[in-house]
C-alpha cells in the first residue's frame, strides 16, 4: 500500500469511526483494531515509528476488558471511551507524520 493522501484520509476516517462507534463487545473492537493495525503495517513495514506507535496503541487497547462493554457503570463507559480515544490518537501520530512528509501540514 502506498502512502498518499487518499490512503491517509481513508485511515483517518477509520480511526474516527472506531472512536465514535458504539461497540457491544471487546471482540468487535478487536476486529476493527486488528484491521486498521494491518493496514498501518502494510503502509511501511520498514518504518520503526509505525511499529512503535502500533505497540503503544496495542498497550492501550489491552486495557479494555469485556466488562467495559457489558456494564452500565458510567465510570467504566467513560474509561473505555478514553482508552479508545487514546489508541486512535497514538495511530494518528503516524498519519500526521505522513501528511508532513507529503507537505500537507
Amino acid at each position: 500500500m502506498s502512502v498518499d493522501i487518499t490512503t491517509i484520509k481513508g485511515l483517518t476516517k477509520k480511526l474516527a469511526l472506531i472512536k465514535l462507534k458504539k461497540y457491544n463487545s471487546l471482540s468487535q473492537v478487536k476486529e476493527d483494531f486488528d484491521e486498521i493495525a494491518t493496514e498501518f503495517i502494510e503502509l511501511n513495514t520498514d518504518d520503526q515509528q509505525v511499529i512503535e506507535q502500533l505497540n503503544c496503541a496495542a498497550n492501550y487497547f489491552n486495557l479494555l476488558t469485556e466488562e467495559d462493554f457489558s456494564s452500565n457503570d458510567q465510570k467504566k463507559i467513560n474509561e473505555s471511551l478514553a482508552i479508545k480515544s487514546r489508541f486512535t490518537r497514538e495511530l494518528n501520530v503516524v498519519l500526521v507524520k505522513y501528511r508532513k512528509e507529503l507537505g500537507l501540514l
